[in-house]
């Protein structure tokens, strides 16, 4: 049987010079130093799209905790000393789906989307370096293998379309959905996706808050005041079920320290906000918002299960739709970042599609999977195959 492991040995930096002055590199870890990671705030900022987790204050935050076992590798596209493209992967040394050694996108339990920076201008230059440079020799991978690209999000169809016209052969597996905001919608196509049974219901679950006290629903992104919500945050997510099936990021003190470390990340760069619901002064429900360019993701949820009558996981959700376009008029979608089925998608309408996708950048993985079965095998099983467990992010569904 065909086991998932890594590569036992840490591969040598390669320097690639490809075309137009274009370099690409393999960095580790221990090859970043300040101007490398000067280089990548600035791609992330001109990036023609990003996601947190592709953002250096993620990566850094979950390294430190030590959230993932698997040593991330980057792939470092630059010209004239600016970085022009960058991925974060794993080195891979066989899957059932991909029997060769390859690339595949790094993540953690609280990663929800892949994909890659690319800057914005240089598009075909840095992926038209990439695929040359993953179809010659100078290393070990034979494919490239994304477990969540957004199929909506523009440098995801630019490395779908660059790698057709490299003639790089490609599979994609079963898509699902996911409820999201999109701010393009005006609020009558927003709320066609509460039913008015669950739009009575919300209503006499708010009459009933609003018995216990003043309900109040507000954005808390005060820097100075980040912090005092982010622990607010953590206690309530530690209350109930979550905290008895040891999912809440307090359960673990490292997840904890990540988590404190990440808000305070993100909180330096103004990229972090709270979404809050209160009765007179006390914060009854949370929902922390991470921002990459111009969309929001909902990272994780927690009420205080006092307050069930009152449905608060709902009602925020709720609140944000009804108010998301006034409060942030420079986003154009929040992500939910919610597995199918979610209770989000009885008030959330839209929906984003995720797929998976690999890439096969030479003849040897293109054999080796027609011979083992494994494309067929991603199309015909591709939902069981790229399922990935949510662990703690499964209380937001």
């Amino acid at each position: 049987m065909i086991s998932d492991s890594l590569t036992p040995f840490k591969l040598p930096m390669i320097d690639s010079v490809i075309e137009s002055g274009v370099r690409v590199q393999i960095l580790h870890e221990s090859d970043l130093n300040a101007q490398s990671l000067a280089a990548w705030d600035d791609l992330e900022r001109h990036a023609i799209s990003s996601t947190p987790y592709l953002s250096r204050a993620f990566v850094e935050a979950a390294i430190a905790a030590r959230l993932s076992q698997h040593e991330p590798i980057y792939i470092v596209i630059e010209q004239d000393n600016r970085w022009i493209g960058l991925g974060v992967f794993e080195s891979v040394a066989a899957t059932r789906a991909v029997p060769v050694p390859h690339l595949r996108s790094w993540r953690t339990n609280h990663t929800f989307l892949d994909g890659m920076l690319i800057r914005t201008g240089e598009e075909q230059l840095a992926l038209n370096a990439f695929w040359d440079f993953m179809k010659n020799k100078h290393h070990s991978w034979y494919a490239v293998e994304f477990r969540q690209l957004a199929q909506d999000d523009g440098t995801s169809k630019l490395i779908e379309n660059s790698a057709a016209e490299a003639g790089v052969e490609f599979v994609k597996g079963p898509s699902s959905l996911r409820a999201s905001l999109e701010f393009s919608l005006d609020n009558s196509e927003h709320t066609n996706g509460i039913s008015k049974r669950r739009a009575r219901s919300l209503r006499q679950s708010w009459n009933w808050l609003s018995k216990q006290g003043k309900v109040s629903f507000c954005v808390q992104r005060n820097r100075k005041k980040i912090k005092q919500s982010a622990l607010r945050f953590l206690e309530l997510e530690a209350m109930g079920w979550k905290s008895n099936a040891g999912t809440a990021l307090a359960s673990h003190e490292t997840e904890k320290k990540f988590f404190i470390d990440l808000v305070d990340r993100f909180a330096q760069q103004g990229r972090v906000f709270f979404l809050e619901l209160s009765i007179d002064e006390t914060v009854i429900a949370s929902v922390v918002h991470f921002v990459a360019g111009d969309v929001s993701y909902a990272f994780k949820l927690g009420w205080d299960p006092s307050f069930s009558r009152g449905c608060p996981g709902y009602q925020i959700k709720a609140q944000t739709l009804f108010h998301a376009q006034r409060l942030f008029p420079h986003l154009k979608m929040i992500d939910s970042c919610a597995c199918p089925g979610s209770f989000i998608e009885h008030v959330w309408g839209t929906r984003r599609e995720i797929a998976p996708q690999i890439f096969i950048t030479s003849r040897l993985a293109s054999i080796a999977c027609s011979m083992l079965g494994g494309i067929k095998w991603i199309r015909d099983r591709g939902c069981q195959f790229f399922h990935i467990s949510r662990g703690p992010h499964d209380a937001d569904c």
